[in-house]
């Protein structure tokens, strides 16, 4: 994506709750320019990133002047991350009925699923009730706060983009419905223009390790779901694997957005 908040920006957040519905609103960051072309050329080292961005951090730290300056602080961080405009997201535990439609509908479609094979009577299906009841409340989803925003691209200079987004986030699926248009034209830049989000499954998590000493930390990669292992890349498969797994959706070079 064009606009990748999902491996080159940060977040800073505040909350505020209630008793019938906790909500978490967040910033969104782009990285500089620099660090996230170094992050990038170690796209398939994703356990080196924290140290790319360590290692980044202590250079630009040197470099700034320090003297008690209390705009030290604002400079380097200017140097690491800048804030997007008006792309704050707000994160909830209940779904919006109308911008979360798709992860209600799906929900409800596999709960249905579900009865089906449960039933005794396979033939006789009860109807699910589309209410939060009936949700998955490890899920958290979110919307943007002013609906959609126009960013500047950071693949093609001089372009912007008008993105809207939402997101759900469980524990082993994410939903990512992240469109760009052109602010002009309207005609779509990226995202899918059947309006399906991407349905992204879990296949591994990070798994912090310790050594003797309390500062050293490390990090383990570990498969959760070995059947899609093959699609982290070429030392988790074989090449006939990757070939016959690729010849389902239509080949490499499959128009997946079309």
């Amino acid at each position: 994506n064009d606009h990748d908040h999902d491996n080159s920006s940060s977040s800073s957040s505040s909350s505020s709750s209630s008793p019938q519905s906790p909500k978490l609103r967040m910033k969104l960051f782009t990285l500089s320019p620099d660090l996230e072309g170094q992050m990038r050329r170690k796209a398939q080292s994703p356990m080196e990133w924290p140290h790319v961005y360590q290692e980044y951090v202590t250079r630009i730290a040197a470099a700034t002047t320090s003297k008690e300056n209390d705009d030290d602080d604002d400079k380097l961080r200017q140097q690491i991350v800048q804030e997007i405009p008006k792309c704050d997201v707000e994160w909830s535990c209940q779904p919006d009925p109308q911008q979360h439609e798709y992860y209600l509908r799906e929900t409800q479609q596999q709960q249905q699923q579900q009865q089906f094979q449960d039933s005794p009577f396979p033939h006789h299906t009860t109807t699910t009730n589309n209410n939060n009841n009936n949700m998955d409340h490890d899920a958290y989803h979110a919307i943007m706060i002013y609906g959609e925003a126009i960013v500047n691209s950071q693949m093609v200079p001089g372009q912007q983009i008008r993105i809207q987004d939402q997101l759900s986030l469980g524990n082993t699926e994410f939903w990512i419905h992240d469109r760009g248009f052109d602010p002009l034209t309207g005609d779509y830049i990226y995202g899918n223009q059947k309006n399906i989000p991407y349905h992204l499954k879990r296949v591994t998590t990070v798994v912090e390790t310790t050594t003797t000493t309390t500062t050293d930390h490390s990090y383990q990669r570990v498969v959760v779901n070995p059947e899609l292992q093959w699609t982290l890349g070429p030392q988790w498969r074989e090449e006939q694997e990757y070939i016959e797994r690729m010849e389902i959706i239509g080949g490499t070079s499959a128009q997946i957005n079309s």
